[in-house]
């Protein structure tokens, strides 16, 4: 078995900035830690009401965890499960790592991007720095019924490997088998450290929190 071990901030830096030199292609993939409902304080106190007394005694990891299983197993409604959403996505504002993170992007420093978010803040922040959708980036929403493809149009592609929450198309149960039924974005998404010769770079960000400010300022694209 192959160890991954985490690299540092100048080293994921030093090596951003080298692939772009040599025009190296570059995958950002960004879990669900570094999408707003995780940030979302109503996600997680209209959940608890079905947990275990002892909820307020874990991490906020493991209280977003222990939510999100109860939302996927508990038997809600579609229409249930979109109105949790609804209000547990609104009137969540950007964060300061949004900005580094869509500046990281704009810096093309990325080329791609898969993301297990359902909502659109990274959109919203890579606008706000200056971006256009058509013009700079396309938007690929993944659905069972859609068939996935492999071309790109522009130079940055963001992958909404779940599906997409203002479109009302997306996947919260059964995500296994939404992969399974779509294996190009499965082999993208979790295949692609068994294939190191196709020139691709795969980062994780866990959340945007993950220094991204020092990223940025590394590389001089906070401005």
């Amino acid at each position: 078995m192959v160890e991954h071990k985490q690299s540092s901030i100048k080293e994921i830096a030093d090596l951003l900035e080298m692939r772009k030199q040599n025009n190296h292609r570059t995958v950002l993939l960004l879990g669900s830690r570094a999408g707003y409902l995780f940030r979302s304080e109503h996600f997680l106190e209209t959940l608890q009401k079905f947990s275990h007394p002892s909820f307020s005694n874990l991490s906020l990891l493991e209280q977003f965890s222990e939510c999100y299983s109860i939302l996927t197993k508990t038997p809600f409604s579609e229409t249930e499960i979109h109105a949790i959403l609804r209000t547990s996505l609104q009137d969540l504002g950007m964060i300061q790592e949004d900005t580094y993170l869509a500046h990281l992007i704009r810096n093309n420093h990325f080329d791609e991007i898969i993301t297990t978010n359902l909502d659109d803040g990274l959109e919203q922040s890579l606008v706000r720095a200056g971006m256009k959708e058509h013009r700079d980036f396309e938007i690929f929403t993944a659905t069972p019924t859609r068939e996935f493809f492999h071309e790109k149009s522009l130079s940055c592609r963001i992958i909404k490997g779940f599906g997409e929450f203002s479109l009302r198309v997306y996947t919260v149960k059964g995500r296994r088998l939404h992969l399974e039924k779509n294996p190009p974005l499965h082999n993208g998404s979790s295949g692609h450290r068994a294939r190191p010769n196709m020139g691709r770079r795969y980062f994780t960000f866990a959340s945007r929190e993950s220094r991204c400010d020092v990223l940025c300022e590394r590389r001089g694209c906070n401005e």
